[in-house]
């Protein structure tokens, strides 16, 4: 199974490519990603293989977030590779957890997802969202800097804030210098400063 691609691109061709790596051509479907690229470019993406009986198909994300949303979405009765892609492409994982927090049926319609698919995407995920396992990428940081911004999301519900004022805290943080040498107490604090402010 293919994981991780990194290589140069040969072709660009409606949402799918072909990535050169060591020699090899891999055709991957990207969506809406493929337009901001060109042929020529290197690329590194997260890949999901996908198996049917007579077909492999691979799925390229620029971010681990956008695969585990990806992966995620595809579990769910109803949703297809295509129609996952399209929301993870079109919409973005943050826009994905904000519909799913506010229940806005409408941000999730596009192309192959209707009202009653979105409704469910809805039911299905806002249990993870609210209990902290799906999670934006936090850019590229060490995996101690994204587990302490996990307990300081944890520490935030736990006061009784909700994920959409965790997550709109968080952004603030990350524009602070030194926020990965503060400690989770301290993050917290701050944190709380800046809702209650």
């Amino acid at each position: 199974m293919i994981g991780y691609l990194q290589g140069k691109i040969k072709s660009i061709d409606k949402g799918k490519c072909i990535i050169i790596c060591g020699g090899v051509g891999y055709r991957v479907e990207l969506g809406s990603l493929a337009e901001n690229l060109t042929e020529g470019d290197n690329i590194s993406l997260y890949i999901h293989t996908h198996q049917r009986e007579n077909e492999l198909s691979l799925f390229g994300f620029s971010g681990k977030s956008d695969l585990d949303m990806f992966e995620t979405l595809i579990d769910i009765s109803g949703i297809g590779p295509k129609g996952a892609l399209q929301l993870v492409s079109d919409i973005g994982v943050s826009q994905i957890i904000r519909a799913v927090v506010d229940r806005d049926v409408s941000c999730l319609k596009v192309p192959g997802i209707g009202k009653k698919t979105a409704e469910k995407i809805i039911l299905e995920l806002r249990d993870k969202v609210e209990k902290g396992s799906i999670v934006i990428e936090q850019g590229k940081g060490t995996s101690k800097t994204t587990q302490k911004l996990r307990e300081v999301v944890g520490a935030l519900k736990a006061l009784g804030y909700n994920i959409r004022q965790a997550e709109g805290v968080l952004t603030e943080l990350k524009r602070e210098n030194d926020w990965e040498d503060k400690t989770v107490q301290e993050l917290v604090k701050l944190s709380l400063n800046k809702i209650n402010k």
